[in-house]
């Protein structure tokens, strides 16, 4: 009976305690019309040339790797400290595709209606895989090339980059579901 008596009052001082906490005031939370942001539609980019720009650089990455491994020799087993070098190479251009996929998913998701009037949606999802399938080849190519798996090249980056994919083509999809249905 006596620990009853005690849990009893120990939830009411614990329910009075969480009443008592101290409450942010109505006027922190409001927000003028001031406060909120202006987008201009004519100043940011519209889907198509998002993935465009976003194409572009990841051929640029890709190729800059397709040249690194085009000069090894034909059969190379280990190349020791040059092994490491190329990988520490592949490793700083994985880091750039996952940079410039980041970068376009966060532009992405900052599009706004106004600016996917007109949207070939076609032409944009044939970009995006166009994209994937640049980096899967490339990344595929380089390792058959050093006789090493992808998760051996590029170790930790590997499920960064897969995240960064999703990402990507997850924003492509959002905007074309919700397009669709508006």
């Amino acid at each position: 009976m006596k620990f009853s008596a005690f849990s009893i009052f120990a939830l009411s001082a614990l329910f009075v305690g969480a009443l008592s906490s101290p409450v942010a005031s109505v006027q922190q939370h409001d927000v003028s019309i001031s406060q909120l942001e202006n987008r201009d539609v004519q100043d940011s980019p519209d889907l198509t040339t998002i993935l465009t720009e976003l194409l572009a650089e990841v051929q640029n990455y890709t190729s800059t790797l397709n040249a690194t491994v085009a000069a090894l020799p034909p059969a190379v087993q280990r190349l020791g400290e040059d092994e490491q070098s190329l990988i520490r190479s592949v490793k700083s251009s994985v880091g750039g595709i996952i940079s410039a996929l980041s970068t376009a998913t966060d532009s992405i998701s900052k599009l706004s209606v106004g600016q996917l009037v007109g949207t070939n949606f076609q032409q944009d999802l044939s970009l995006t895989a166009e994209i994937v399938s640049e980096i899967y080849s490339t990344l595929n190519s380089v390792s058959s090339n050093l006789q090493l798996t992808i998760s051996e090249i590029i170790n930790n980056d590997g499920p960064i980059l897969v995240a960064a994919i999703n990402a990507l083509t997850a924003a492509v999809g959002f905007v074309f579901n919700n397009s669709k249905s508006s």
